[in-house]
């Protein structure tokens, strides 16, 4: 969304993605650092999770357009991540994203930002006028020590660990 506003608005814009495609937190396929699980929905409902400019409208709507879903007032994370990817495409953003590419320092240098990334074992520095943060802060858990923890007979888990019932099971 911030690359498509920007280059609305005539801007260049670079974005790090760590992950190998669109979708962040929603990817429960590629990212092994999402807390998302095997059966999520969402708890907003569509109208409230879509853009103004690009609807979030299930798969029985005759305006439907470019995605489709289904018919569900509350969307869950594949539809989503189908979602995003799709106006994504329709916005033109991917060609401004480098993906799999991980920031590892942001300064200041003189008017310029320096950013120094890593992609495939390889380190790149990029300098740019401006910066936006969006630092993915749903990715690290905080786990609590709990008082016996250490003696209880069952498994402690975090709640993003969990990613199916089915290794639950019994």
């Amino acid at each position: 969304m911030t690359i498509a506003e920007l280059k609305k608005h005539g801007h260049t814009a670079t974005c790090f993605e760590s992950e190998s495609m669109i979708g962040g937190t929603w990817n429960f396929e590629t990212s092994s650092r999402t807390s998302v699980y095997k059966n999520l929905r969402t708890n907003l409902p569509r109208e409230l999770m879509a853009f103004t400019q690009f609807k979030m409208r299930p798969a029985d709507d005759p305006e439907n357009g470019s995605f489709t879903g289904d018919t569900r007032r509350f969307p869950s994370h594949a539809e989503i991540t189908g979602w995003l990817k799709a106006y994504a495409e329709e916005a033109k953003v991917n060609e401004n994203i480098r993906f799999s590419t991980e920031v590892t320092n942001c300064v200041k240098d003189g008017d310029q930002w320096a950013i120094t990334s890593v992609s495939d074992g390889k380190e790149s520095l990029d300098k740019f006028d401006a910066v936006c943060i969006a630092n993915g802060h749903y990715e690290a858990m905080v786990k609590p020590t709990l008082k016996g923890e250490e003696v209880f007979p069952g498994k402690v888990a975090h709640s993003h660990d969990y990613k199916c019932p089915e290794d639950y099971k019994d």
